[in-house]
C-alpha cells in the first residue's frame, strides 16, 4: 500500500499536524505501507525530522510565504491552486498511491479534487469543521458534542466519519506509559507547562511569570 501525507509545520504554524500524521505514518509502516510525505518549506519546518525518522520528503518551496496556504483556517482559491499544482509536479512521474492524507487548515475540496487523479483514496484529517471536503473518510479526534453533524454538506454522503476521541492519534509511548502509571492525586510537586510545538508569541514566558508568582517556589517545572 502506497500513502503519501500532506501536512506543514513552521514557526507559525507548530508542529501538531506533522507530529500526528507522523503518529499515523509510523503505525502503518508497521502494517507494510510505503509512506512518502509532502510538506511546504518554511522557517523551523520539521523536514529534517521527517527524514530522521525514515520516511521520503517531497518539498514544495514557495518564493512569495504569502502565496503558501497559511494553514490559519481559511483556504483561499488562488493559494490552493498553486500547492496542488506545485504538488502535481513532485507527483509527477509517481505511480498513483492507494490513499492521499491531508493534514492541513488551509487546504479544502479544492485542493482535494485536483488531486484526485493521483489517489484511490482521500483522507482528511480536521479539527475544525468549517469548510468541505472531497474525501472517503475524514476524522476529527477532537470530543466535540455535535460531531459529526457538524460536517452535513460538507463532505460526500459516502464519506465515512472517524469522530472523537475514540480516534485519537496518539503513539504507542502513550499506551505503554498508561499501563504503569500510578495515579497520584496529592499535593502538586511538578507542574509540565507544554504549549504545543511553537511559540511564537511567547507565551510560555507568561504563563511562568504567572506560576512563580502565585505558587510555592519549591515547585518543579518542565517546560
Amino acid at each position: 500500500m502506497r500513502v503519501l501525507i500532506r501536512a506543514d509545520s513552521s514557526v507559525s504554524i507548530g508542529a501538531g499536524h506533522v507530529a500526528r500524521c507522523l503518529t499515523l505514518a509510523r503505525y502503518l509502516r508497521l502494517l507494510g505501507a510505503s509512506i512518502s510525505f509532502i510538506c511546504g518549506r518554511f522557517p523551523g519546518d520539521l523536514v529534517p525530522m521527517i527524514r530522521a525518522q525514515g520516511f521520503a520528503v517531497y518539498e514544495l518551496n514557495f518564493a512569495d510565504v504569502q502565496a503558501a496556504p497559511s494553514c490559519a483556517g481559511n483556504a483561499h482559491e488562488e493559494q490552493e491552486k498553486e500547492d496542488a499544482r506545485q504538488t502535481l509536479n513532485a507527483l509527477l512521474r509517481e505511480d498513483t498511491a492507494d490513499w492521499l492524507i491531508v493534514d492541513h487548515y488551509a487546504l479544502s475540496d479544492r485542493w482535494e479534487t485536483l488531486l484526485r487523479p493521483m489517489c484511490r483514496n482521500i483522507l482528511v484529517i480536521d479539527d475544525l469543521a468549517q469548510r468541505g471536503h472531497d474525501c472517503d473518510l475524514l476524522l476529527n479526534q477532537n470530543p466535540l458534542p455535535d460531531l459529526p453533524a457538524r460536517y452535513h454538506g460538507r463532505v460526500p454522503p459516502s464519506c465515512k466519519l472517524l469522530a472523537g476521541s475514540t480516534f485519537a492519534l496518539l503513539s504507542q509511548q502513550f499506551t505503554d506509559l498508561r499501563a504503569v502509571l500510578v495515579r497520584d492525586f496529592g499535593p502538586v510537586r511538578r507542574i509540565l507547562v507544554a504549549l504545543g510545538g511553537a511559540d511564537e508569541s511567547g507565551f510560555t514566558v507568561t504563563v511562568l511569570k504567572t506560576i512563580e508568582d502565585t505558587l510555592a517556589a519549591a515547585l518543579e517545572l518542565n517546560v
